[in-house]
Formats: structure tokens, C-alpha cells, sequence
């Protein structure tokens, strides 16, 4: 059964406590190639997401997946397979079981993002600690997370559940204590890229708004 509490922690959120993952390694199948090597206005998409959680004033960033050039956590060897087949869900499980006891909080965001700005992300590190989960709303990234047992034993819960509804980001939101954030001006900023056409979409944005 899942957890049906959440025992909060007052900790104070901070570039200290906190720390900044991007969820990258998914399959892209709909892009054609990995999402995380594309070129945007020339850096790596993955590269760019990164530099987005240190402008929003994170020190310590990760990037999910195997990525030997920049600051990664790699996947549990013999959850590799379920992470890529089973979304976000099971990312984040492997990436909490990595970072819990080194920081407090999490921020996350995907690494197919790529209009996200820091001062969006900030607003999460605003938000008071009492809330063990604090998200946009109606769009679940980025999001920024608790991190410790609790939040474990639900991920692990609603992965072992076999209906695909119920191994969501909003099943996991819907079980958590948590403060929506209105949306930013324009929502499109929360856009994900996950087609060569909203890849092409993306990078007209970035140069009309230079």
C-alpha cells in the first residue's frame, strides 16, 4: 500500500540544501535522436538546461543518464531497462535513491525544455519548505521535490501499479502535500520539444526573443 503521510521537514531551501537534476536518457522516439545532444543556437540541449539551473542559482546540478561529458547520475544497472520503459516516474526514483541524504530538496526539469527561463525555475527555491512538492499549474515540470524516504516509497509504489494512469507525474502530485504555481506569461514557456516541427518551433522562439 502506499503511503498515505508525508512527514514534512523544515529545512531551509537553498542553494545548499537544493539540487538541480534534468531528466534526460528517454528514447525520443517521435525526435528520430537524443533530445539531450541536439544543437540549440549552439550547445547541446542538455548543456543549455544545466546552464538554466545554475542562472536560476543552483551550485549543484546533475543530469540524468549517461552522459560522461557533463555532471551525470547514471541509472541503477539493473533498473536501466525499467527506467526507459516506465517515464519520469522511475527517473526520478533513481535519482532520488542517488541524491537523498546529500540534499534536501530536488529541482527538476526535462531536458527537452529548452524556452524554460532561471527566473522560472527560482520561483520553485522561493516557495516555503513546508510543501514537499511545488509545480506550475498543469504542467508538472519543473518541479521541485522533497527529498527523502517518503517520496521513495511513493515512486516505488506507483511503479509497481499496472495501470499506466496510475505511474504518472499526477498520480505522484496527487498524493503529495503541494503548492501550485500559477503558470508563467506566456505558458509556451513550459513547452516540451518532442517532434523535429516543435524542435524547429522552439528555435524560432529563442531568436525572436533576442
Amino acid at each position: 500500500m502506499c503511503p498515505s503521510s508525508i512527514e514534512l521537514i523544515m529545512a531551509e531551501v537553498n542553494a545548499e540544501s537544493c539540487c538541480g537534476v534534468v531528466l534526460a536518457g528517454g528514447q525520443s522516439r517521435r525526435m528520430g535522436e537524443d533530445k539531450a545532444l541536439l544543437q540549440f543556437h549552439g550547445e547541446p540541449l542538455v548543456a543549455r538546461m544545466l546552464g538554466r539551473l545554475r542562472q536560476a542559482g543552483l551550485a549543484q546540478v546533475f543530469v540524468s543518464g549517461d552522459y560522461p561529458d557533463y555532471p551525470h547520475l547514471i541509472d541503477f544497472p539493473d533498473a536501466a531497462g525499467q527506467v526507459i520503459s516506465q517515464g519520469p516516474l522511475a527517473g526520478l526514483l533513481s535519482v532520488a535513491e542517488q541524491l537523498r541524504g546529500q540534499y534536501g530538496f530536488m529541482v527538476v526539469v526535462p531536458v527537452d525544455m529548452p524556452l524554460l527561463p532561471p527566473s522560472t525555475i527560482h520561483q520553485l527555491l522561493e516557495q516555503p519548505a513546508e510543501f514537499p512538492a511545488v509545480a506550475y499549474q498543469d504542467a508538472y515540470f519543473p518541479l521541485r521535490l522533497i527529498l527523502d524516504d517518503h517520496l521513495i516509497e511513493h515512486l516505488r509504489c506507483l511503479l509497481d501499479q499496472h495501470e499506466h494512469k496510475l505511474r504518472s507525474l499526477r498520480a505522484l502530485l496527487e498524493r503529495l502535500p503541494k503548492r501550485w504555481l500559477p503558470l508563467p506569461d506566456p505558458p509556451e514557456l513550459l513547452s516540451n520539444v518532442n517532434t523535429p516541427e516543435q524542435w524547429q518551433w522552439a528555435l524560432q522562439q529563442a531568436l525572436s526573443e533576442e
